[in-house]
């Protein structure tokens, strides 16, 4: 009898479509769920990471929210030449070099989760659910007192506010 081969198949679209004055929404997990994000200086360096890959593929981040155990990221691509994908696979490669050369015992799992955000309602609700995820944990009452949670390019405030008045 015939074996049958099972093959993984890929999930992420062709790589023409994450290029661009796009908006990608981003999942990244610490392997094994550990919560290495609960240390400010973890979240401090990896957020100077995120700065640096961000500019160096001329892309922004409305929002990031680094929950314990993972990361909720919306990056935007802010020209023609912009590559969001490219951007979060540079801060995973960077952010696990730094792992290692801090000797942390945690890493970040090997995939993630992506979403290209399509039209504006999408874009808010998405904004919306990463402001709410430390309130729906238990962590904070109110997301503004979440003190992972920032974006870098933008007014996160003002996102919200008009976010809220869309939806």
């Amino acid at each position: 009898m015939n074996a049958q081969r099972i093959r993984a198949t890929k999930h992420r679209l062709i790589a023409e479509a994450y290029v661009g004055k796009r908006s990608v929404s981003f999942t990244i997990c610490v392997s094994k769920r550990r919560p290495l994000f609960s240390d400010p200086i973890v979240v401090g360096a990896f957020i100077s990471l995120l700065e640096q890959v961000l500019a160096d593929h001329h892309c922004s981040a409305p929002i990031y929210c680094f929950m314990p155990d993972h990361l909720h990221l919306i990056v935007m691509g802010r020209d023609a030449a912009a590559s969001p994908k490219e951007a979060i696979d540079g801060f995973k490669q960077k952010a696990g070099t730094w792992l290692y050369l801090s000797s942390r015992a945690e890493r970040l799992q090997k995939g993630y989760w992506d979403h290209i955000l399509r039209d504006a309602e999408d874009w808010d609700r998405r904004l919306l659910y990463i402001c709410a995820n430390p309130v729906r944990a238990g962590i904070v009452d109110h997301w503004e007192d979440h003190p992972h949670m920032g974006s870098i390019g933008h007014n996160l405030q003002e996102l919200v506010i008009n976010a809220s008045m869309r939806l």
